[in-house]
C-alpha cells in the first residue's frame, strides 16, 4: 500500500484581504468617473476602493476643521447645551410619549 497516495481534502478558505468593516454602496455612473479621473491623477494610482477611502477621510478632515474653527457660541454648535438635545425634535416627542405612556395591564 502507498501511504503517500492518502491526502486530507480541506475546504476552500478565502483569505481575508483587508481590514475594516466592508460596505456596499451604489453611485452614479458620473461619480465613479469622477474617482477614477481623480484616481488617475494620484502619483501613486490607487484602485478605485482606495480612493474612496481616501476622499472621505479628506472630506471627513475638512469638516472636522471646519467645526473647530467655528464659533461654540452658537446652539447648534454647542455641546451640553441645558435643553438642547441631539435627537430630531420629531424623535423627542416620540420617546417623551413614550416615557408619559402608561403601563399596559397583563
Amino acid at each position: 500500500m502507498n501511504d503517500s497516495a492518502t491526502a486530507t481534502i480541506k475546504p476552500f478558505v478565502r483569505p481575508k484581504v483587508g481590514k475594516g468593516i466592508q460596505i456596499g454602496v451604489r453611485c452614479p455612473l458620473v461619480v465613479l468617473d469622477e474617482i477614477d479621473r481623480w484616481a488617475a491623477a494620484q502619483p501613486d494610482k490607487p484602485k478605485r476602493a482606495e480612493a474612496i477611502l481616501r476622499l472621505v477621510q479628506e472630506a471627513l478632515a475638512d469638516t472636522t476643521d471646519k467645526q473647530l474653527q467655528t464659533l461654540p457660541s452658537s446652539p447648534t454648535n454647542a455641546p451640553n447645551v441645558e435643553g438642547a438635545s441631539p435627537l430630531p425634535r420629531r424623535r423627542q416627542r416620540r420617546l417623551s410619549h413614550r416615557l408619559k405612556a402608561k403601563p399596559r395591564r397583563i
